[in-house]
């Protein structure tokens, strides 16, 4: 029976994974009056290196992003300008990366914690473990985006947002950057008030 419950808390971590949210957050310039900003110009982002970290990263990757950042940000009334002067900038990164991380788990039911005497670094002593926690290292891989806008006249950053996430083999690149960008520009331009 126990060892049936281990197994069915390991196939339900994957479905955990695969549903994990985006923590997002975001920072600005305080002094900016961001209601005077009506049209943008979308920076080129730096070309990804071949043969270089996760081959998610390509100009696919960067079509992606850009179009998400051009639909999300004129829907709401901005001007995209291609030629000519524009209010502000955006400039945009985008990085997957591998995380370690030690997740524990209970694979047993109710309390089952159990008193013990022993010797232990300050001698003999008394004290309670549960038998039934397993530790694994796994490895998750992270997806990070991050969305600067310049103010086109200084060329001077001032509003920064940013989003993580679990990324598997089985992503949809373009509708996560779509979300993670959504999220991100939800909080731009930023309410004055904080």
């Amino acid at each position: 029976m126990r060892r049936a419950l281990s197994l069915f808390g390991l196939l339900l971590a994957p479905l955990a994974l695969a549903c994990a949210t985006l923590t997002v957050g975001s920072d600005w310039d305080r002094d900016v009056d961001f209601s005077r900003l009506h049209s943008f110009g979308i920076l080129e982002s730096q070309p990804h290196e071949r043969g270089e970290g996760d081959p998610r990263l390509s100009e696919l990757t960067d079509r992606h992003t850009e179009r998400a950042i051009d639909d999300l940000l004129t829907a709401r009334g901005y001007t995209l300008v291609t030629d000519g002067p524009a209010d502000f900038f955006v400039v945009y990164t985008n990085d997957i990366r591998e995380e370690q991380h030690l997740v524990a788990y209970r694979y047993g039911l109710g309390s089952e914690w159990h008193y013990f005497p022993g010797y232990g670094w300050g001698g003999y002593g008394r004290g309670w473990y549960d038998p039934y926690v397993a530790v694994e290292e796994r490895t998750f891989t992270q997806g990070t985006l991050v969305i600067d806008i310049l103010d086109a006249a200084t060329n001077r950053l001032i509003w920064r947002g940013w989003a993580e996430g679990t990324l598997t083999e089985s992503t949809d690149m373009e509708a996560r950057i779509r979300e993670a960008a959504g999220e991100i520009l939800a909080r731009f331009p930023p309410t004055q008030g904080g």
